[in-house]
């Protein structure tokens, strides 16, 4: 194991414990810090227990969040990470613990080696049409469960779909969902985050009014980042914040064949289900998605010319 020297100035770790200058996390030894993201920093470490790869999120309170709104913001983190360590799927990463040590609050998850989704994306330009269902068909099982334990994603975009080096695809960030009511939590305290907590090109429009969020919401979001994995594009964009919301609620969706010539009708039947802009005419849930998603799958491979491509042989 290469000791990893910056580590022990990163501002984030600055009053952690120090070991053969590695910095404890208890009980992880931190080694290298892999990403930042929309609400906190990830780790790689060595788990001195299980004496396993682990992950290691530092959740980062968003800066608009007021001082005083912290404590509410950290026991949200808590309470839902402590919710997303109770689901195991094979398409979810798994949340082993949720801690709070030296100022900061943590999850400790499963290590994933791989790329995200959207780190092929950016790899191999756009994705064929059952690459990009492949995808999304394991992506969608992932969220089935959570869905079936009443838990919505709010976050769902190809950066938080990891594809490992078996070619398994495991959907990150569960532990940012929230129950169904956006707006106030099972304990009755309000949202402190608003939409902060979701990727406004990936949000619903029901999310971006931040009510009445439900497994419909996610379904949008898979449409959005299968529209996106198709094409390299995205279907509503903005000059600021505020005028891609106004798009995404009152702005038609663009012409599939025109942005994604090619496809077959089932991909457009698909698209156009999920990003409906009325809630109760897209998929219920990711679970009948999932179904939607397989049986089109079936249909593009029975007319394939090589039957064998898969994402899972383009690492």
């Amino acid at each position: 194991m290469k000791k990893n020297y910056t580590l022990v100035q990163d501002p984030l770790l600055v009053d952690v414990p120090i070991f053969d200058n590695y910095k404890i996390l208890e009980p992880v030894l931190i080694y290298a810090r892999i990403n930042k993201g929309n609400m906190g920093v990830i780790y790689k470490g060595r788990h001195l227990r299980l004496n396993i790869d682990v992950a290691v999120k530092i959740m980062i309170p968003p800066a608009q969040v007021e001082s005083e709104a912290q404590t509410t913001f950290t026991n949200r983190f808590i309470r839902e990470a402590q919710t997303a360590a109770g689901i195991i799927h094979q398409n979810l990463i798994h949340v082993f613990d949720v801690k709070a040590q030296h100022g900061i609050n943590y999850l400790i998850m499963e290590f994933v080696d791989g790329e995200t989704a959207d780190e092929r994306l950016k790899r191999m330009g756009k994705l064929s049409e059952y690459q990009a269902f492949e995808i999304m068909k394991e992506a969608a099982e992932g969220l089935a469960e959570a869905h079936g334990r009443g838990i919505v994603h709010r976050d769902i975009k190809p950066d938080n779909i990891m594809i490992t080096q078996e070619g398994n695809v495991k959907v990150m960030d569960l532990g940012l969902a929230k129950a169904f009511d956006n707006r106030k939590d099972q304990t009755g305290e309000k949202t402190v985050v608003g939409m902060i907590m979701g990727t406004p090109f990936f949000m619903s429009p029901e999310q971006t009014y931040s009510s009445d969020v439900g497994p419909e919401s996610d379904v949008w979001s898979m449409g959005v980042t299968l529209f996106n994995l198709l094409s390299n594009n995205l279907p509503f964009r903005g000059k600021n914040i505020e005028d891609l919301i106004v798009k995404i609620r009152k702005s038609p969706l663009p012409n599939f064949k025109e942005q994604m010539p090619g496809l077959s009708d089932g991909s457009y039947k698909i698209l156009s289900k999920s990003l409906n802009k009325d809630k109760t005419k897209r998929f219920t849930d990711c679970k009948a998605m999932g179904k939607a998603i397989v049986s089109h799958l079936e249909r593009l491979q029975s007319q394939m010319s090589d039957p064998t491509e898969s994402f899972k042989e383009t690492f």
